[in-house]
C-alpha cells in the first residue's frame, strides 16, 4: 500500500513505496535538513563558493541553502527566512563588503554574519564588527577555523581571531577608526568614512542614502564636513587624495 502523499516546497507531492521503512527515512531526511545550520554564501568568486559548498557539505549539521556573487544579488537571499548564518566576502563587485554587512545587519539584525577576508589587521577587524558581524575569517585560516566560526555565531557568541579580541567589544561605539598613518583616517569618523568610500566608488547620493539607511540630505551633510575636513572641493579631488593615502582600497 503506498503511504501519504509529503508535500515539498513550491507544491510538489511524492508518494513513498515499500512501506512503513522508506517513508521512515524519508521523514529522517527532512528532520536533518531542518535541524541543519542553513548558510548563505556572498563571494564574487564562483570556484571559491564551489569549494566552500563541497567543504561544507562534509560537516553533517550543515547545509548551504543560498548563494550570490554580489550585494545586488545578496540582497534577495537575506530574504531567506529560514536562513542561520551568511558568509560575507570582504571584496564584493559593487560595493565594500563592510558596507554590505551594515545593509544586511540593518534589515535582519538576528542573523549572524561572518566576514570572509584576506586582511588580518586590527582595522578590518574593527571595521567589520562595528558593521555588524559576529565572527571574522580569514581565507588563509584553516576550513576547522570557518566551521568553529560557524559553530560560534550561530549559538549567539562571536568568533574573533587571535589577539583581536578588544576591536570586537568595542564596536558598538563608532568611534573612529584609527591607523597608523597619522593622518586622514584620525580626521574621520567611521560613518564620514563610509560616505567617503562609497562617494570614490562613484556612487550617487541616492545610492548611498540607501546603502547607508540615511537621507539624502544627511549624506549632502557627511559629504560637505568631508571636502571641509579634507580641503578639498570635489569629488574628484577626493579621489585623488583617496589614491595618495591608500584609502581607494575596499
Amino acid at each position: 500500500m503506498h503511504g501519504a502523499p509529503w508535500k515539498l516546497v513550491g507544491g510538489a507531492t511524492i508518494r513513498t513505496r515499500g512501506g512503513r521503512g522508506r517513508l521512515t527515512r524519508f521523514r529522517r531526511c527532512l528532520i536533518e535538513i531542518a535541524m541543519a545550520t542553513r548558510i548563505g554564501i556572498v563571494d564574487d568568486h564562483r570556484l571559491f563558493r564551489e569549494g566552500l559548498k563541497v567543504l561544507l557539505a562534509t560537516v553533517d549539521d550543515f547545509a548551504v541553502v543560498a548563494e550570490a556573487d554580489s550585494a545586488q544579488s545578496g540582497r534577495a537571499i537575506i530574504k531567506h527566512e529560514g536562513l542561520d548564518v551568511l558568509l560575507v566576502d570582504w571584496r564584493l563587485p559593487d560595493i565594500p563588503g563592510d558596507i554590505f554587512l551594515r545593509e544586511v545587519h540593518r534589515n535582519r539584525p538576528s542573523l549572524p554574519l561572518i566576514a570572509l577576508t584576506m586582511f588580518g589587521d586590527a582595522q578590518h577587524v574593527e571595521q567589520a564588527f562595528a558593521a555588524g558581524a559576529a565572527g571574522y575569517v580569514c581565507k588563509s585560516l584553516g576550513f576547522s577555523d570557518l566551521v568553529q566560526a560557524i559553530r560560534r555565531v550561530r549559538s549567539g557568541g562571536r568568533y574573533v581571531p587571535s589577539g583581536f579580541a578588544e576591536f570586537a567589544e568595542r564596536n558598538a561605539s563608532h568611534r573612529p577608526i584609527q591607523s597608523n598613518d597619522g593622518s586622514l583616517r584620525q580626521l574621520l569618523t567611521l560613518r564620514e568614512r563610509e560616505v567617503f568610500r562609497l562617494v570614490v566608488y562613484g556612487l550617487s547620493t541616492k545610492e548611498i542614502a540607501f546603502h547607508l539607511g540615511m537621507s539624502g540630505r544627511t549624506v549632502e551633510t557627511h559629504r560637505g564636513r568631508l571636502l571641509r575636513k579634507l580641503r578639498v572641493h570635489s569629488t574628484a579631488d577626493l579621489v585623488r587624495l583617496a589614491a595618495r593615502h591608500g584609502l581607494l582600497e575596499p
